[in-house]
């Protein structure tokens, strides 16, 4: 089960993958555990999952 906050619709349509926009995600399991991949590493997670995004909490440099 996968529950968003603020969750908007988007206008990208890509076959077969679902998306939407927001700011907080949490997503519940009957398992206790889960293995997710962050950044390419695998590792187990407590459940619920939650994930939230912070505007500009990342800074990025672009060369010129």
């Amino acid at each position: 089960r996968v529950r968003a906050d603020d969750a908007a619709a988007d206008d990208e349509h890509v076959r077969g993958l679902d998306h939407l926009r927001t700011s907080s995600l949490t997503i519940a399991s009957h398992a206790p555990r889960l293995r997710v991949s962050t950044d390419g590493e695998e590792t187990e997670l407590d459940t619920p999952l939650r994930y939230r995004s912070r505007p500009k909490a990342l800074r990025v440099r672009v060369p010129a």
